[in-house]
C-alpha cells in the first residue's frame, strides 16, 4: 500500500491536469514538458446512413485543439447538409457527413390475359374465344395465317397459297371435284360431274376399261376384260353381225342400219329383233327415213322388210313394213306404215308367227335415246326408261302411235 502511494498521486496530477486545460491551442512545448494525446474516433449508423465522428484530446503542451472530420450530407432528395464542428475545453468533435442512398420505385399493372373479351397489351382483338373475325389467340382470323378458325368457315389452315397439297384456296380441305389437282392422291380435276370427258369419276384421268365412254376417244366401255363380247378390250365396237344363224343381206351406207334374215324362215316375224346385233333393235319408221340416203336395197316382190311392232289403236299390232306396196327400194323414204301384222305383250294378237319369211331391218342404238328428253329428230318421245309396256318405247317411238295423231296406213284396226 506504502509503494502504491507514489503512482496513484501521479496518476491524480495527469488527469487534473486534462481537466485544466486551455481553450484548445496548443503551446509550445518545451523541454522535459510531458504531453498526453488521445484520439478516439467513433462510427455510428443512423436511419438515413453512416456517421463517422473524430475527437481528439489534448493535454498540456499536446496537439489537438481542434478537431477534424468530414461534412455530413444528408438525404439525397433534400440537398447537402451544413457540416457540424464542435469544440470544448476537452477536444472539438466534428460529424462527418451522412449520405443516404436514393430509392426508386416502378408501378406496372396486371398482364393482358388474352380471351377475357378486353383488348390490352399488344392483343389485336379479344372477343372471348375464337369468332369468326379473331382468333382464339387475339389476331384477326386470315385465312393463311396457319391457326385454323372454324368460326370463320376454315376446316383447315396451313399458312401456304399452294392449292396441290392437303389443305387448298379459301382454307378447305382438298377434294376431289373442287378443280384443284391434289398431288399424288388425283390423276386429274376438272371440277365436274361429265364422265364422257377426259377427267372421270374420283378424279382419275380417262382409260379404256374404266366404264365410261370417252367421248370422241372410245367407240365403247364395258369396263370388262372379254374380248368376245359387244365392246373389245381396246374400247372399240366389234363389226355389227347379225345374230342366232341369221345372214347379213344388206347394210346401208350409214352403217347405223342393215337387213338380217333367217335362211330356215324358223323364227317367228314378233321374235325378229333377235336376229339383230347385240344391242341393236327393229328400226323406227322415222329412224329408216333417217339413215336410209343412199341404200340400195330392192323390196318387194315377195321381199317383205319389218321394223318395229307398233300397237294398233284398236286392237293387235303391226309391223313398220316396207316392200308391201309402199316402196320399191330401201333408199326410198315413206310414211308410217303398219301393215304386217304380228303381236306383243301389251297388244297381243294372233298374227305374231304367220309370216316368218320376213327379213328383220336391225337399227344400231341412238346415243340420246334414254336420256329423259326429245333432243333427236329420230325420236318421237323419251322418257328415260326401260318399260316396253308405257307410251314410249325403248326405240324412243310411240307404242300407239294413232292415240299421239299418227294415223299411219294399217295402223288403226
Amino acid at each position: 500500500m506504502t509503494k502504491l502511494l507514489p503512482k496513484i498521486t501521479a496518476l491524480a496530477l495527469t488527469l487534473a491536469l486534462v481537466g485544466c486545460g486551455d481553450d484548445g491551442v496548443s503551446p509550445t512545448t518545451g523541454a522535459g514538458s510531458e504531453t498526453t494525446t488521445s484520439a478516439a474516433t467513433m462510427t455510428s449508423a443512423g436511419p438515413t446512413g453512416a456517421t463517422t465522428s473524430t475527437m481528439t484530446t489534448g493535454g498540456p503542451g499536446g496537439s489537438g485543439s481542434s478537431g477534424s472530420g468530414t461534412s455530413s450530407t444528408g438525404d439525397a432528395s433534400t440537398g447537402t447538409g451544413a457540416p457540424s464542428t464542435g469544440s470544448s475545453s476537452e477536444g472539438a468533435t466534428t460529424e462527418l457527413a451522412t449520405t443516404e442512398p436514393a430509392t426508386t420505385s416502378a408501378t406496372t399493372g396486371p398482364a393482358p390475359v388474352c380471351g377475357d373479351g378486353v383488348v390490352e397489351g399488344d392483343e389485336s382483338c379479344d372477343d372471348g374465344g375464337e369468332s369468326a373475325e379473331c382468333d382464339a389467340d387475339c389476331s384477326p382470323a386470315e385465312c393463311g395465317d396457319a391457326t385454323v378458325n372454324q368460326s370463320a368457315g376454315e376446316a383447315c389452315d396451313d399458312g401456304n397459297d399452294d392449292d396441290a397439297d392437303d389443305c387448298v384456296a379459301g382454307c378447305q380441305l382438298a377434294s376431289c371435284g373442287d378443280g384443284l389437282v391434289h398431288e399424288g392422291v388425283e390423276d386429274c380435276d376438272d371440277g365436274n360431274d361429265d364422265n364422257t370427258d377426259a377427267c372421270v369419276d374420283a378424279c382419275a384421268a380417262a382409260s379404256c376399261g374404266d366404264g365410261f365412254v370417252h367421248e370422241g376417244v372410245e367407240e365403247c366401255d364395258d369396263g370388262n376384260n372379254a374380248d368376245d363380247d359387244d365392246c373389245a378390250n381396246d374400247c372399240t365396237l366389234p363389226p355389227a353381225l347379225c345374230q342366232n344363224g341369221s345372214l347379213q343381206l344388206g347394210v346401208a351406207p350409214s352403217g347405223a342400219m342393215m337387213v338380217c334374215d333367217d335362211p330356215q324362215d324358223a323364227t317367228c316375224e314378233q321374235d325378229l329383233e333377235t336376229l339383230c346385233p347385240p344391242t341393236w333393235h327393229l328400226c323406227t319408221y322415222t329412224e329408216y327415213n333417217s339413215r336410209n340416203d343412199g341404200w340400195n336395197y330392192p323390196v318387194g316382190g315377195g321381199t317383205i322388210v319389218v321394223g318395229e311392232i307398233y300397237c294398233r289403236q284398236n286392237s293387235g299390232a303391226g309391223h313398220f313394213t316396207l316392200g308391201g306396196g309402199n316402196v320399191t327400194n330401201l333408199g326410198q323414204d315413206t310414211g308410217m306404215d303398219c301393215y304386217h301384222g304380228s303381236s306383243r305383250d301389251s297388244c297381243p294378237a294372233g298374227y305374231g308367227c304367220n309370216e316368218q319369211e320376213d327379213q328383220a331391218l336391225c337399227c344400231a342404238p341412238s346415243p340420246s335415246c334414254g336420256d329423259g328428253q326429245v333432243n333427236d329428230p329420230e325420236e318421237q318421245c323419251d322418257d328415260g326408261n326401260l318399260d316396253e309396256d308405257d307410251e314410249c318405247l325403248n326405240s324412243c317411238a310411240w307404242r300407239v302411235p294413232a292415240n299421239h295423231g299418227l294415223n299411219g296406213v294399217n295402223c288403226q284396226w
